[in-house]
C-alpha cells in the first residue's frame, strides 16, 4: 500500500508540495520541517517520532485530491468535469430510498448532478472531516441548497435545506470507482414539508 502523501502541515495548516520538504510519523501524521522543529520532532497525536518523509518525484493526484474535487464538481454541477473524477466502472450505493439506489458510471453521475441542480440550483457540498486511508477517503459533509425546481415530485417551494451526508469512496488509478452513500431522506423530505416533522 502506498504512502499517503498529505498535502498540508497538521499544525500550521502550510502547503507540502509532493516533492518537498516534510516529516512524518508512523501513522502518516504529517507536518512542515518549521512546525516538526518546534515540536522537538515528536508527534503530538502519539508520541512517536518524526523523521523525514520521502518525496514523490513523479506527478501524482493524492486519493484526498481526488475527492476534495468531487466535491467541488457537485457544487459547480461541472458536468466536464465528471470523466477526470470518476472511472468509466464506477458504481455509487446510496440509500434504497433514493431516487437513484445505485448510479453506474459517469453517466449516473451526471444524472445525479443535473438533476440535483435542476432542483436546487445552488447546492454546494461543504466538506467537514476528511478521512483517509491507503486507497478509501470518508468524507463528512454538508449539503445545502434553495428549493427552486421539482424534486421528486414536490413542487418548489423556495425552503432552504440542509443535507448531513458520510461517504467512503474507492480510489484506482487517480480516479473514484465505487462509493457508498449515507443520508437522511426522511429529514430531507420534512424539510421539504412534504412529511410531517418528527415529534418529540
Amino acid at each position: 500500500m502506498a504512502l499517503e502523501m498529505r498535502e498540508r502541515c497538521e499544525k500550521c495548516g502550510g502547503s507540502i508540495v509532493l516533492d518537498g520538504a516534510a516529516t512524518i510519523c508512523s501513522y502518516e501524521c504529517t507536518f512542515c520541517p518549521s512546525c516538526a522543529a518546534v515540536m522537538t520532532n515528536v508527534c503530538p497525536n502519539c508520541g512517536g517520532e518524526l523523521v523525514a518523509r520521502p518525496r514523490r518525484r513523479v506527478a501524482t493526484v493524492t486519493p484526498r485530491a481526488v475527492i476534495r474535487r468531487l466535491h467541488e464538481l457537485w457544487t459547480a454541477g461541472d458536468l466536464e468535469a465528471v470523466d477526470e473524477v470518476y472511472a468509466p466502472e464506477f458504481v455509487g450505493h446510496f440509500p434504497s430510498s433514493s431516487h437513484l439506489p445505485e448510479r453506474l458510471g459517469p453517466a449516473g453521475v451526471r444524472e445525479g448532478i443535473r438533476r440535483i441542480k435542476a432542483a436546487f440550483p445552488d447546492w454546494r457540498e461543504d466538506v467537514d472531516e476528511m478521512i483517509a486511508e491507503g486507497n478509501r477517503v470518508v468524507t463528512r459533509y454538508t449539503s445545502r441548497g434553495t428549493h427552486r425546481g421539482e424534486f421528486r415530485g414536490i413542487a418548489p417551494t423556495g425552503r432552504a435545506i440542509t443535507v448531513r451526508e458520510i461517504s467512503i469512496y474507492r480510489i484506482a488509478k487517480g480516479k473514484v470507482t465505487e462509493q457508498w452513500c449515507l443520508l437522511d431522506e426522511l429529514d430531507r423530505l420534512q424539510q421539504l414539508g412534504a412529511l410531517p416533522a418528527s415529534s418529540g
